[in-house]
């Protein structure tokens, strides 16, 4: 049925794991109901949606880390462009775009549980719809290891601004060169966050980019399902 293909498909992205090519074969055979399945980012849409400006945040969020945690390997989990190798970050994107930029990691199954006391999301919850957002912070906190931090931003209301039609999710957006936004207020991202990871977390809101939140792991923290 169409659902069921559309359904292999989101899983395929949702987790990164497929081959880009395939995931592209199998989604263009689909034949979408007007209205009837939720948005579904296309793979190659990503390229559009990873910012050449982010560096002076990478900056920012960096020096939030150094105060928080001290020196220590920092993953950045969504890498976009790889800017933040600059930084001298690991890298986990499964879908690198830029040519020459080669990530540490394509698959979250390449990277252990605990593994990180450092990691960086910028600005990649914002572009992806829900089921596929919550998969992504529950290997953040896989990764991140007890006592570790992680930084993460997100667009905010001004992703209405942009040219496009109205989204599933509240303050969401599909824009008109086919790629999806949802906006957070402050509270908005820090209520999701904790709520999605757990009380094994403790999530607080930092003045970063246009929405940020600070992510703890608690010491006592057990193994998200």
């Amino acid at each position: 049925s169409v659902m069921g293909k559309y359904d292999e498909a989101a899983k395929l992205f949702k987790s990164g794991y497929g081959a880009l090519s395939n995931l592209i074969e199998r989604f263009d055979k689909l034949k979408k109901p007007s209205g009837a399945l939720p948005y579904m980012p296309r793979p190659e849409n990503a390229a559009k949606t990873q910012r050449e400006n982010t560096f002076p945040t990478y900056v920012k969020a960096k020096s939030i880390l150094d105060a928080e945690v001290g020196e220590s390997p920092t993953l950045d989990f969504g890498a976009g462009k790889g800017l933040s190798q600059g930084l001298g970050f690991d890298t986990y994107e499964p879908f690198p775009m830029r040519k020459g930029f080669n990530p540490t990691f394509t698959s979250p199954k390449e990277i252990a549980d605990n593994s990180y006391k450092r990691l960086t999301n910028l600005y990649v919850l914002n572009v992806v719809p829900r089921e596929i957002r919550d998969t992504i912070v529950k290997d953040i906190g896989r990764v991140l290891s007890p006592d570790g931090t992680a930084v993460i931003t997100t667009r905010g209301k001004e992703v209405l601004d942009a040219k496009g039609s109205l989204g599933p999710e509240n303050m969401s957006i599909i824009t008109s060169a086919d790629t999806y936004q949802k906006g957070f207020t402050k509270k908005e991202l820090q209520n999701y966050l904790q709520e999605t990871l757990g009380d094994n977390f403790e999530v607080t809101p930092i003045k970063l980019g246009e929405v940020g939140a600070k992510v703890k792991k608690l010491s006592t923290s057990k193994e998200i399902d």
